[in-house]
Formats: C-alpha cells, structure tokens, sequence
C-alpha cells in the first residue's frame, strides 16, 4: 500500500494441465465378405481419409484437420479442456471409399479421447451387359468370353486377382453372373458382397475366346476390350463417389497407366454399362446338282426340296429355310431364284454367297415323267475348318443327318472333281416284262426244289436283265414295279 513492490519466487517450477489430445481410428464397415472383395487390392486404403474437428457442433469452429495413415490412423497435437464437445466430420473420403459425411461426436475426458469411425467401400453394382450380334445383328449364342479382373486401373498383369469365362445364351446375352459361366472351362469365385455380385474398383480385360459356328474368332486386340469400374464412373476418379463401370478400348497392351482410352463401344446407347460386340460372318459355299438317266442324259422337271439346318445334323428346331427347286432342260439347279419351282411354297433365299454354315437336307419329291423317284438323302454340309476360321469346308457328307461324317460322297452318289456338283440318276420306270429263259444259264430249266425257280427278266424298252428266285407256285413280278404279273 506504501507503493512498495512485492516479489514471490518459487524455487520449483509449477506445470498447469491444459487439457488432453485426441486421435482417429477409422476402420472398414464390419464385414466378412467385405474384406475378401478388397483383399490385395491398393485402390482400397485408409490412407488420405481427412477430417475437420469442430468444437461445439458439427458445424462450429474447426479447431484442427486430421490425416489417416496407411492403418487409418491420426492423432491431433492440439490439447482440450474436459468436457468439451468435438465433432469429426469427414471432408475427404479414402480411395475405394464412400465419404460419410455423418459426424462423429466426442467428449473430451481424462481417458481415452478416440474418434472411431468406419467407411464403406464402394463397388459397381453389376448391371455389366454383353450383347452378341454378327454384322447382320443376328444374337449369336455361344461365343465364349474370358474376364480378367486386375486391381489396377489398367491391365497390370502383376495385379491379375480372378479370371472368369462367361458364355452368351440363345439370345446373344452375356452376363457377369453364375448362370452364364461356360462350361468346360475354370473359372475363379465371382466377388460377392452379403449374397449379391459385385465388381470391385479395377480394370477388366475382356477376350473373346471362342465363337459360335459360322463366324469370324477376332484376333489379337480386336478381340479385347477394356472395361474400369472407377469411382465416379470417369475416368479420372471421383474420391468418395459410388463406383461406376464403363467400356474402353486401348491400343497398348496391356493398357498401360498413361495411356487408357475413354473410347466407348456404344452406340446410341446412354447406358456405358451396355456393349455390343460384333463378329464378322463366315459363309459356305453353294452346290449345284445334276439329274442325268442311267445314260447321263439330262432330265428336266425333277423337283427337290431344299432344307436348311443351322447345326451339324438335322436338328428340326434348327430348320430355317425351305425351298423346292427344279431342274431345267440340262437337268441342272443350283440354289438361285431362277430355279425355284412354280407350285411350291418356298422360303426366301439366301442373298448371293452368303449361305451360312450349317447342313442342308436334299430330297427328291418329283421325279421326272417316265422316271422312278430316286429315294435317298443328299447332306450338303458347310463347316468352319476350326472354330472361328475365316476356312469353310463345304461338301457332300456321308450319313444319315444325324452323325454325319466329314467324308466326300455316298453309294448313292456320284461326284466328280467338283465335290459340289452332285449327280442323281434315275432309273426309267419299268414295262410289262418277258421271260426269255427258264434258268440263269439259258441251258435247260433249273430244277424245282423248295427254295423256288429261277426266272430270268428283260426289262423293256431298256436291254438290261436280271435273274431273281421266285417262290413255289407264287406269281412273280419285274424287280421293280411292274403292271404284269406272271406264274412261273
């Protein structure tokens, strides 16, 4: 009060407790099935998820920013007072994960002070589509794709996880499920999420492996193509952002991480998840038939019935096309339109040149007048070489229709050099016939015993013979039809 001065000095240095720090442990959403989708897979990690902290509310002050780590951990460097309320508000999702923009709240105390918080991760959802189509756009069934899933944005073979084979069904469909896996081939477990296909961040390569009969197997990159599930859907990813598919195509291979091509496959089409995959058509080649007599005279007016099969054997769920063709004075048809007989309902045909591979069934229906009607099956057969060949083998084929065998010509026929030129011969139909002698050897008549006579026949007007055995006081008759009948 005098004015003087007072001075106090502590001999021990006094520390004053401002508060206590915080951290973050941000963790995947709990799930088994989760963890195998992401397994081994870097465009998953907890690293770079960042945080605001606010005091107060989730939307008062930010008192400090945290970072995760590689574990998805950070801790702050600012001290709190107890009792007060922080939020943690995410700001910038991890790669591979949705952002949570849900804040997390937290009292400081003079225990533990840990933000715990947990992301989900995003996949596509599965709605990838091929649809396989010729140039024609016929659906084609059967074509054969290998799936290779990398854990990359590109097709790094040191990232190759799972390999798959899907098959199109008979309306040209291809998709990424259980129900489209190709037999025959061993395909790995798809990525399942709680019972549900999914397709994790990454880089599929698709390759047709094999085609279904009748077209053209691409080669080399024309028969790959690219597809990125991205978060975003972009191309440059979209952090925090659902993950999206879309088709690329690419001119390295493997696509290499500089170079990756938005060069989509569909057209007229806003759905990216959607590809049409075109394969060029391979054809077969036409015959030509040739109707002669037993003296390779020409006949006209023979009618055959043309069926055409698209399978290796008469498959009748596979018949297509029918047609009835007729030959002309040189006793020739080809399948052209100028050989289509009038009186008979028949399919169109096909454009020039382009006959697909498959088989076809030749039946004569009419023979020409005087003519038997020659009973056979003529199987003109049209096959690739090897799957996918741009190669057709088209011939003549032994057999029945239903196993046929790759071999040239049958009794019933006669070919020459060209094995697509058929020649189908036909018999005159026989006349009233004459015996001209009692035994096969014009001596004395043969003697009776219980297995008959021999009669000998002459066929007229055409000189041709032959001995048949006739039964014991039965009539007997021409070997083939004949308006005469005779004892013998």
């Amino acid at each position: 009060s005098n004015g003087n001065q007072i001075y106090i000095y502590a001999t021990n240095e006094i520390t004053f407790d401002s508060g206590s720090t915080i951290s973050l442990k941000k963790t995947t959403q709990n799930s088994s099935s989760v963890a195998v989708c992401i397994q081994d897979n870097p465009l998953y990690t907890l690293q770079g998820a960042v945080y605001e902290i606010h005091q107060g509310s989730a939307t008062g002050t930010v008192v400090e920013t945290l970072t995760t780590n590689a574990n998805g951990e950070a801790v702050g460097t600012r001290k709190y007072t107890l009792g007060t309320k922080l939020y943690a508000v995410e700001k910038t999702a991890p790669s591979g994960y949705l952002l949570n923009t849900t804040p997390v709240e937290l009292t400081v105390s003079s225990g533990s002070n840990v933000f715990n918080v947990a992301d989900t991760p995003t996949f596509d959802p599965n709605n990838l589509v091929i649809t396989k189509t010729g140039k024609a756009g016929t659906r084609i069934e059967g074509a054969v794709f290998k799936v290779e899933f990398f854990a990359s944005n590109w097709a790094d073979s040191s990232k190759l996880l799972r390999t798959w084979y899907f098959q199109s069904n008979a309306s040209g469909v291809v998709r990424f499920t259980e129900n489209f896996l190709a037999s025959g081939y061993a395909s790995d477990p798809l990525f399942t999420l709680n019972g549900t296909i999914v397709v994790p961040l990454g880089c599929v390569l698709v390759t047709e492996v094999e085609t279904a009969s009748g077209y053209l197997l691409p080669t080399g990159n024309a028969a790959k193509v690219f597809m990125f599930i991205r978060q975003g859907g972009t191309k440059t990813a979209q952090m925090g952002k659902p993950a999206g598919a879309y088709w690329g195509n690419g001119s390295a291979d493997p696509l290499s991480s500089d170079n990756p091509k938005d060069i989509y496959l569909i057209q007229n089409d806003a759905d990216k998840t959607k590809l049409t995959a075109e394969n060029t058509e391979v054809y077969g080649k036409p015959f030509t038939l040739q109707k002669t007599d037993p003296s390779n005279v020409p006949l006209s007016g023979a009618i055959f019935k043309v069926e055409y099969f698209s399978a290796g054997w008469f498959d009748s769920t596979k018949l297509e096309r029918t047609w009835y063709f007729q030959t002309n004075a040189n006793g020739f048809f080809t399948l052209s339109q100028q050989y289509l007989a009038s009186g008979y309902t028949s399919d169109e045909l096909f454009p020039t040149n382009q006959i697909p591979v498959g088989i076809m069934r030749v039946r004569e229906v009419k023979a020409p007048e005087g003519f038997q009607l020659v009973s056979f099956t003529g199987i003109w057969r049209m096959k690739q070489h090897e799957s996918g060949s741009s190669v057709v083998d088209s011939y003549w084929a032994a057999g029945d229709g239903n196993t046929p065998t790759t071999s040239y010509g049958d009794v019933a026929y006669v070919l020459d050099a060209d094995p697509a030129k058929l020649y189908v011969r036909n018999e005159p139909i026989d006349t009233p016939v004459e015996i001209i002698k009692t035994s096969p050897s014009a001596t004395s008549p043969r003697a009776e015993s219980a297995g008959g006579r021999w009669a000998h026949f002459r066929r007229t007007p055409a000189a041709r013979s032959r001995s048949i055995r006739c039964p014991l006081e039965r009539n007997c008759a021409s070997p083939k039809s004949s308006p005469k009948t005779i004892f013998v």
